[in-house]
């Protein structure tokens, strides 16, 4: 009896062991659960952008020679596709800028700038989990386009209006942080250095109020390449699921 006894306390401590250590992975996995699923993004980006600050838009002659805004106030909407290691990554941004200018002296001379931008990304990141942080390094390529249009009155009554249109392509390395709420929520921030070309075509036509009226029209197209760091204030809400 009592070897029977010996013997039935050392199986159940024997599966009590088993259990406890079977459920070790179910506890570490726990503790990194967070984010590791399907995960939908939305995000406010360039929040502190005054991207339509002092521009010049056209020369001496009256040609417009539109400057492109990488640094539009806009909206971001994405999906992330998470594996144990990272994630790959496809989002799409919406941004829109204005700015009027009016002589304090003289109310009727004025211009008027207003642009839009729609990007979208692909893109993969590598993580690492703190508990309930998540910080996160990768690459974006870039695919855009941005629309630009003005207009102005000048002292003399001349007045003129110009618009472009700019396609743009790059890539952009990037570093983000995510804390999160829940397993099922976070909010996070992200910076990007992107390296951008660009090209494009404008058009533009100046009214000149002179003792006989008469106008000119032109048409331009662009080339270029620029870099910059952004984006200028960024605040994501993610929800994995």
């Amino acid at each position: 009896m009592l070897n029977k006894k010996i013997a039935l306390s050392v199986l159940l401590s024997i599966s009590i062991g088993v259990s406890v250590f079977a459920q070790e992975p179910e506890i570490a996995s726990s503790k990194d659960s967070y984010g590791t699923k399907t995960e939908f993004n939305i995000a406010v980006t360039n929040i502190f952008a005054d991207p339509l600050y002092d521009l010049v838009l056209y020369d001496y002659y009256d040609n417009y020679y539109p400057e492109l805004i990488p640094q539009l106030p806009g909206i971001l909407a994405g999906m992330k596709f998470h594996n144990p290691k990272g994630a790959f990554r496809v989002n799409a941004s919406l941004s829109y800028g204005s700015r009027k200018i009016t002589d304090p002296d003289q109310s009727s001379v004025k211009t008027n700038y207003n642009a839009f931008s729609s990007d979208l990304n692909l893109g993969y990141e590598w993580h690492s989990n703190y508990k309930r942080v998540r910080v996160y390094y990768g690459f974006d390529a870039l695919l855009g386009y941005q629309n630009s249009k003005t207009d102005f009155v000048r002292e003399n009554n001349d007045t003129g209006n110009g618009k472009s249109n700019t396609f743009k392509y790059g890539i952009s390395p990037l570093l983000g942080v995510n804390f999160f709420i829940t397993p099922h929520l976070s909010v996070g921030t992200e910076v990007k250095l992107t390296a951008m070309g660009y090209s494009g075509k404008s058009e533009s036509t100046v009214n000149y109020d002179y003792p006989n009226n008469y106008y000119n029209s032109y048409k331009n197209e662009f080339s270029g390449f620029q870099t910059y760091f952004g984006p200028l204030g960024f605040l994501s809400v993610n929800v994995y699921f």
